[in-house]
């Protein structure tokens, strides 16, 4: 998390996407799914979609969620980008 500026939104999204469910103690269910990093990217793309949209649309009651998608991925690194469209509401 950043020293200042958590309170906007965008911030808010960034750090919802970096942490890890379990990490947060009394709030075990935010965070991202650890157990989808292993997973060929065929099967974890779906699953990583479905858990960005659960984690937004629970914990960032301020956004509308339009779009999220994958750019520039690597099959073989498993790299990737997240890109995701947001509305504030």
């Amino acid at each position: 998390m950043k020293n200042k500026g958590n309170g906007n939104v965008q911030s808010c999204v960034q750090n919802l996407l970096l942490i890890n469910r379990g990490e947060v103690p009394y709030e075990r269910i935010k965070g991202m799914d650890t157990k989808i990093i292993d997973k060929p990217s065929f099967n974890a793309f779906p699953l990583y979609k479905n858990d960005v949209n659960r984690q937004l649309n629970i914990f960032e009651p301020r956004i509308n969620l339009n779009n999220v998608d994958f750019k520039n991925y690597d099959e073989i690194q498993g790299y990737f980008n997240l890109n995701i469209d947001i509305l504030k509401r």
